[in-house]
C-alpha cells in the first residue's frame, strides 16, 4: 500500500493516479458507468440476438433512422445513387460498404442512448435524493 505524501501537490497527485487506475475502469467517476463493456458486449451480439433486446418502440426508431440515412433501405436505390454520383462505374471509385450502413450499427447505437438515459435517470433520481435528504436535515 501506498502512502500519500505530506506534501499537498503529491498527495494530490497519488490520489489521482489510484482514481485513474486499470484495475478501477468501470467504476471511475464517469457519467456512464459501463459503456465500454456494454458497448463491446453489443458489438458482440448477431442481428437476431440484438432484435431480442429492442422494444418495439426502439426497434422502429432505428430502423426509420437508417432508412432515412440508408435510400430508404433500398439497395437497388442506394446503386442508382452511386451510379448518379460516380457513374455506371461507380465500383471502380467507391464501395458499396462506405455509402450504406447496416441495420445492425443502428439497432447498436438506439440500445447504447437507451442505456445512457437509464443511467441519467438513476442519476437524477440520487440526486433528487440527496436533496430531499438535505433539506429534511435543515428542517
Amino acid at each position: 500500500m501506498q502512502m500519500d505524501s505530506s506534501e499537498e501537490s503529491d498527495g494530490d497527485k497519488n490520489a489521482e493516479q489510484q482514481q485513474l487506475g486499470v484495475s478501477d475502469g468501470a467504476t471511475h467517476d464517469t457519467k456512464y458507468p459501463y459503456l465500454q463493456e456494454f458497448s463491446e458486449l453489443i458489438h458482440s451480439l448477431s442481428i437476431q440476438e440484438i432484435e431480442s433486446l429492442l422494444t418495439t418502440i426502439q426497434k422502429r426508431l432505428a430502423t426509420s433512422l437508417w432508412e432515412a440515412e440508408n435510400f430508404g433501405g433500398s439497395v437497388d436505390k442506394a446503386k442508382k445513387r452511386l451510379e448518379d454520383i460516380y457513374g455506371k462505374q461507380w465500383f471502380k471509385v467507391t464501395t458499396f460498404k462506405d455509402h450504406f450502413t447496416l441495420l445492425k450499427d443502428y439497432y447498436v447505437s438506439v440500445l447504447i442512448a437507451d442505456h445512457k438515459r437509464q443511467w441519467d435517470k438513476k442519476n437524477k433520481k440520487t440526486q433528487i435524493q440527496k436533496i430531499a435528504k438535505i433539506n429534511q436535515e435543515n428542517t
